[in-house]
């Protein structure tokens, strides 16, 4: 009995240092299922040492629990590896708890306890036994047969105990100990299913040379098939191995003779135009360190293949080992970004140089705004980016645009509208709004064209007759944008041009002189060179040729662009005819009042407010002693002087004051000295409004009138003197007759 206490006691030195072991490596790996043997190992060896000590009656049928902890974890680990379930932690939790309610209620209810587990343990075993059976067959796992042979140990040595046959089940515990430290010890970590000990080696390399081929077969197949570019070099930057885009693109495309690169140097195969393509491999192969998001360009028959490289180093142990290559054809991403950048600028620079404002909103919140858009409402750009949209607009409109605009957004077309805008200083401009439905950063928006017609619309007030033509003008855009490349039109604006009358498909098809009359063409083609070479050119009026051969007048200004790559001019036409007639009209006009002012007989002259000759006929200036081109601006008072001039009697201030025109003699100076009394009618000149703004003066010469009255006044004084001689004559007679009588 005393070496079987030994026995015992060894056993429960055993079961405790597994125990304490299991624990300590559940603690560094963080393993819940080491943990869990290592809490069953200790609480069996408790039950191990009050047996070596004889005091395993003070706790009846002791010996019933010695094996239970193990039979559970054994148990537990069996339903993970069949159920194949991933996370322990649920079946570690099952298994504290178990253990902790038969604990308790072992030291509650000793002997019922004792009984239902002496009642369950044989089936327990059964049922352990039957599923690594099942596990061993369906795996092939030596792990699952040494799980077997465990619990076999673990239940022969709990017969033996319960007969009395202590020494077979002492031997047969330590035997089951040991199966489970193999399993454990193994890779640290008692595993149901992909474990081998190092009772199995050899079956192990061949397992693991099997997955390693089949792995290298996948990143082979993966390598091959993958569109990218790749390639591999060793330490000493010479090529492993590359991949067929590689090969294809490397050595077919770029025409290099490279079928065996492995074990050689770059500039070994290729010529040194395409070394840059691996000039940063030593960077990367000296320091480690990746360089990625590479962009270098290849020429190959006429166009550039852009690549984007990403070149990362492998390493081992911490030292360089090579690097691997991933080169994708990035050229089809370069040209659309190009393409939109060339569309952006376009679309900015036809805005910045269209003389009408251009303005993009999504919902209520401006965008953008061009140019002209600050010089029509005197804000400045960061100013109307605060705004809404209808802030704008006059608070009359401001209900009717604001529907419109938000109706645009929604998809509904509208035709072009008029309406009026408030300027940043309060003053009224009446607007043309063209406009349509477009996508800004994703998101629907509205773009207009803000045309100023507030000349127009002033001009039908004083030109009533032309109020069709105009309302027309301010119904339709006046302003046609084409592109000038090489000579010919590859861009138009319209569907029917709006001066011209041409569709886009015929102006399209023809040379830009075309259009242009022939008086104008040779003018037209330098100021397109001169614009070519990067000259600023200004606007100019030319006459153009419409599609019915009618001689039309049009600004044109143009300016230096990029389009697709080739220097191009942007071409702004708008239609300046009806203002050419009408300047011709008012010219017309001007002579006719000026033949009338020059048929008169009278000198006159119309003095505006600053007391400077606006206007004057032939018969003023031959008075005044002076040249036409010079009484223009000349003042009144050096003009035509009178002793008034500058006193309050000055004509221009009497009529400013009483507001009414007056009539009197006027005593006047030339330029050059000579006095000429004259008849002066003064008369007020007014604005549409009323206001005076200046006054017109008529001088008539009454220099023949004043010597008429002279000699009159001289024959009066004589005949007054005949008669004062007649009246002495006849005292004389009388007196002569008194004396004769």
């Amino acid at each position: 009995m005393e070496s079987l206490n030994i026995g015992w006691l060894a056993l429960f030195i055993f079961t405790a240092s597994l125990g304490i072991s299991f624990t300590y490596l559940s603690k560094l790996n963080k393993n819940k299922k080491v943990l869990m043997f290592g809490i069953s190992f200790i609480t069996s060896s408790i039950c191990y040492i009050l047996i070596a000590f004889d005091i395993e009656h003070l706790f009846y049928g002791i010996y019933q629990w010695t094996a239970f902890p193990i039979m559970i974890a054994i148990l537990i680990c069996a339903i993970e590896s069949i159920f194949k379930i991933k996370s322990f932690t649920k079946l570690f939790k099952a298994f504290i708890v178990t253990i902790t309610v038969i604990l308790i209620a072992f030291v509650i209810l000793p002997e019922k306890v004792i009984m239902v587990v002496y009642l369950v343990r044989i089936p327990l075993a059964i049922s352990i036994i039957a599923m690594l059976i099942y596990l061993f067959f369906s795996e092939r796992e030596l792990s699952n047969f040494l799980f077997l042979m465990a619990i076999l140990c673990y239940t022969t040595a709990g017969i033996s105990q319960s007969r009395g046959d202590l020494p077979l089940s002492l031997y047969s515990y330590f035997a089951g100990y040991i199966f489970i430290s193999i399993i454990s010890f193994s890779e640290y970590q008692p595993k149901m299913y992909g474990v081998d000990t190092f009772l199995n080696l050899k079956r192990e390399l061949e397992l693991t040379k099997k997955k390693l081929s089949k792995v290298v077969e996948e990143q082979r197949i993966i390598l091959e098939n993958i569109p990218a570019m790749v390639y591999l070099k060793d330490e000493k930057g010479r090529f492993v191995r590359v991949n067929k885009s590689f090969y294809e693109f490397m050595c077919e495309d770029l025409g290099v003779e490279c079928k065996d690169v492995t074990g050689k140097k770059a500039e070994d195969i290729f010529p040194e135009k395409y070394l840059d393509l691996f000039s940063e491999d030593e960077f990367v192969l000296k320091t480690g360190q990746p360089k990625t998001n590479i962009l270098k360009g290849v020429y190959i028959d006429g166009r550039n293949i852009w690549l984007n490289m990403n070149k990362i180093p492998y390493t081992t142990y911490g030292k360089v080992r090579g690097l691997v290559c991933i080169a994708d054809d990035v050229t089809d991403s370069i040209e659309k970004e190009r393409l939109l950048r060339e569309s952006r600028e376009r679309f900015r620079t036809l805005a910045e140089t269209a003389p009408f404002a251009i303005i993009v909103y999504q919902k209520e919140d401006i965008m953008y705004v061009n140019r002209a858009t600050e010089n029509i409402t005197g804000f400045s750009r960061r100013e109307l980016m605060r705004k809404k949209f209808w802030e704008l607009i006059h608070p009359d409109f401001r209900d009717v645009v604001k529907k419109n605009e938000i109706d645009r957004q929604k998809g509904k077309t509208l035709p072009p509208y008029e309406c009026k805008i408030v300027a940043r200083d309060g003053t009224e401009r009446w607007v043309q709004v063209t406009g349509s439905r477009m996508m800004w950063n994703g998101m629907p928006a509205s773009i207009v064209a803000v045309v100023d017609i507030t000349g127009i619309k002033n001009f039908e007030e004083y030109l009533k007759e032309s109020e069709r033509k105009f309302r027309i003008l301010a119904e339709n855009s006046p302003i046609d944008i084409l592109v000038i490349q090489d000579g010919r039109f590859v861009y138009a604006n319209f569907d029917v041009a709006k001066v011209t009358g041409y569709s886009r498909e015929e102006i399209l098809s023809k040379n830009f002189l075309d259009i242009i009359h022939p008086e104008f063409k040779e003018k037209f083609q330098k100021k397109y060179l001169d614009t070519l070479s990067g000259k600023r050119v200004p606007s100019a009026e030319y006459k153009v040729l419409s599609k019915n051969g009618e001689e039309k007048w049009a600004l044109i200004g143009g300016s230096l662009i990029d389009w697709e790559g080739k220097p191009s001019v942007l071409v702004v036409i708008s239609d300046i005819t009806d203002r050419k007639r009408a300047e011709e009209e008012a010219v017309r006009a001007k002579r006719y009042m000026e033949n009338i002012l020059h048929a008169a007989g009278d000198g006159i002259r119309i003095v505006g407010l600053d007391y400077k000759v606006k206007m004057l006929n032939r018969r003023m200036a031959r008075m005044a002693k002076i040249r036409m081109k010079e009484g223009v601006g000349m003042r009144c008072s050096d003009m035509f002087r009178a002793a008034e001039c500058g006193t309050e009697d000055c004509s221009l201030r009497r009529v400013l004051r009483t507001g009414k025109g007056f009539q009197k003699e006027s005593l006047r100076y030339s330029t050059d000295g000579k006095a000429i009394p004259c008849l002066q009618m003064v008369t007020p000149l007014k604005d549409a409004e009323g206001n005076i703004v200046g006054i017109i003066e008529d001088f008539r010469d009454i220099r023949i009138i004043k010597r008429a009255e002279e000699r009159l006044r001289k024959a009066h004084e004589m005949l007054k003197r005949k008669k004062e001689q007649l009246e002495k004559l006849n005292n004389l007679k009388s007196l002569f007759l008194n004396i004769t009588s």
